[in-house]
């Protein structure tokens, strides 16, 4: 949902390996059709990360996040419980198609709605710098000025101590330091702790619309369809144009009488935001969302016009490229993956420390079998996040398919330094 990067390739790996991959995407809505296909599943991407600006959602299949339903359990704690015997972690009940009873379990780890409480609190890290230091005095600057250099650790930690000591500040302020260290997350490869910092913006101000926007796709990556579709209804309630937010009183009133299931309630919003799409025809964000809306129901070609749209109105957004990238990757299309290099490298270009790109390079060159450059990829993302367990283990799973068992025996020591003699990153 910024995110869900997978890589499922072609290799001599068992199936279960590659089942495994699948299974890290946490994309359940789609595992079958990945799964038959041998394709990887790739984040759009992460929240916007301009104030007061908002930027299309993708992956939170890993567009910047949107891209299948949302889960509610964190990456880890999913891996964990669907581990193989082969120690990847794989898909669970693959075979299955109805997801009612796990999309209901989603409320009950994360909470009830994005205005809810949730029922997990996001947890602050331990031996942060800044509070030991005693730093008081610009961190709200200092953690955002971090976070476009691409120093995410740091920003997270400064953003995180701002909130710890200005208990006191505006709530309008405090919700905004709250999304940023959300957005933070989110090109941490971190969605779920992302959604516990949306939430918390959320409930300190409602109306922020750059925090519902970041939300859905976050949410679209972690597979919590419910919620990513509530998130976006409310962004256009709460658009600038009183036409838009027309479209959303009549799409609401149809809501409620035909129900909350997902695909009556999916073809709503769909609705509401084509019909606001031919209102506000230079509005990227608005295109941005739609090209969201279309990965939940796998329209690609759909999805990709919509991104492409989007970046015609916004070309230098490089959450929005890699929303266009996972999009194009995860469509059945038996070339998607080498066109969404393309787009994954313009994303890089604008902002070269953007880890969700890398690591997304890394899934495509995997799912066309080059190996060894996919390692590569998951090294480097690997230099900017070290703690980003779940690209080691794609780095595993490429080493293997690479047949160097020495390398693939190394990763889980996580040092780097030990890949230095044979890659280049």
């Amino acid at each position: 949902m910024d995110t869900l990067n997978d890589l499922v390739g072609t290799c001599d790996a068992s199936s279960s390996s590659q089942n495994a991959l699948v299974g890290m995407a946490q994309r359940m809505n789609q595992m079958d059709q990945m799964i038959q296909e041998g394709h990887g599943i790739q984040e759009l991407g992460g929240p916007s990360v301009v104030p007061n600006q908002m930027v299309p959602v993708a992956h939170a299949p890993p567009m910047d996040g949107l891209q299948a339903p949302f889960e509610n359990l964190s990456i880890e704690d999913a891996q964990k419980e669907l581990e193989t015997l082969d120690g990847l972690w794989g898909d669970g009940d693959v075979e299955s198609t109805d997801y009612s009873e796990w999309f209901n379990s989603l409320a009950a780890t994360y909470g009830s709605g994005p205005m809810g409480a949730p029922a997990l609190r996001y947890n602050f890290s331990e031996n942060n710098p800044f509070i030991e230091k005693g730093v008081r005095d610009g961190l709200s600057e200092m953690g955002i000025g971090l976070f476009h250099e691409g120093r995410l650790d740091e920003a997270i930690w400064a953003l995180e101590a701002f909130i710890q000591t200005h208990p006191e500040a505006p709530r309008e302020v405090m919700s905004d330091m709250w999304r940023w260290l959300g957005t933070a997350n989110a090109e941490n490869d971190n969605d779920s702790n992302a959604i516990l910092c949306l939430r918390e913006s959320t409930s300190a101000h409602p109306e922020n619309i750059e925090a519902l926007m970041d939300m859905g796709v976050c949410c679209t990556n972690e597979l919590a369809q419910n919620e990513a579709l509530t998130c976006l209804r409310e962004w256009l309630k709460l658009h600038g144009n009183p036409e838009v937010r027309g479209i959303w009183e009549k799409g609401e009133a149809s809501r409620m009488q035909a129900g909350s299931v997902f695909v009556s309630n999916h073809k709503q919003v769909v609705e509401m935001y084509e019909e606001a799409s031919r209102v506000e025809q230079h509005d990227s964000d608005i295109f941005s969302v739609l090209g969201v809306l279309y990965n939940l129901s796998r329209q690609y070609d759909m999805a990709e016009a919509a991104f492409s749209r989007a970046l015609e109105l916004d070309p230098t957004n490089y959450s929005l490229w890699n929303k266009l990238g996972a999009t194009q990757a995860n469509s059945p299309s038996c070339d998607g993956s080498k066109r969404a290099l393309k787009a994954y490298r313009k994303a890089l270009e604008l902002k070269p420390t953007y880890t969700r790109a890398w690591v997304n390079m890394g899934i495509s060159y995997s799912n066309i079998g080059l190996y060894d450059l996919a390692a590569k990829y998951y090294l480097k993302s690997l230099s900017l996040n070290p703690g980003a367990n779940h690209v080691w283990s794609y780095l595993r799973i490429a080493l293997d398919c690479l047949k160097r068992p020495d390398l693939a025996a190394q990763v889980k020591h996580h040092d780097l330094n030990l890949f230095r003699r044979d890659f280049e990153f």
